[in-house]
């Protein structure tokens, strides 16, 4: 059957017995990397930007992606913990996934969302929002110039939801 990411994070916070031991995997169907992705009036152009006026007002920027735990809310917490920048300087807002995450970054309420690219394409394409970056050590055709993770602040870290083909183990 198809897999995906939290697979491998549920049995963390105590939602199943089941975790990656559980499968024999079979194939990787695709892999969306995390982007960065701020409203098209930020004043921000790069992750740097964010992240240091960020540390200038901590708690005071928030950001959002999916549920707290979730994959979106990793790739921000493995950023500012690569950075040595403590969590609660960007506190995370739980939503129900990249779609109502989105909708809050454009109406104000959250200052970064953390999903795929993909996820944010179409309030990217109305101009409503703008990528600053992709977690991943390649481009994104939604970021054709713009800068990977490593390319934005140093860090190399891939982080990025997944969906696979698996078997019951053996």
């Amino acid at each position: 059957g198809m897999i995906t990411v939290e697979i491998t994070m549920m049995h963390w916070q105590g939602l199943t017995d089941l975790s990656p031991a559980s499968y024999t995997p079979l194939a990787l169907v695709n892999s969306d990397p995390a982007g960065f992705t701020v409203r098209a009036d930020s004043p921000y152009k790069s992750v740097k930007e964010v992240l240091d006026a960020a540390k200038a007002n901590p708690g005071k920027m928030k950001a959002s992606g999916t549920g707290q735990g979730g994959i979106w809310h990793l790739a921000l917490a493995r950023l500012l913990n690569d950075l040595k920048i403590p969590q609660t300087t960007i506190p995370w807002v739980p939503s129900n996934g990249a779609a109502p995450a989105m909708q809050d970054l454009v109406a104000g309420g959250v200052d970064v969302v953390t999903c795929s690219l993909p996820e944010a394409r179409a309030l990217i394409e109305a101009g409503k929002a703008k990528p600053l970056a992709v977690r991943d050590d390649k481009g994104a055709a939604l970021l054709p110039n713009g800068p990977t993770r490593q390319q934005a602040n140093g860090v190399y870290s891939v982080v990025a939801a997944w969906r696979g083909i698996a078997a019951p183990k053996g």
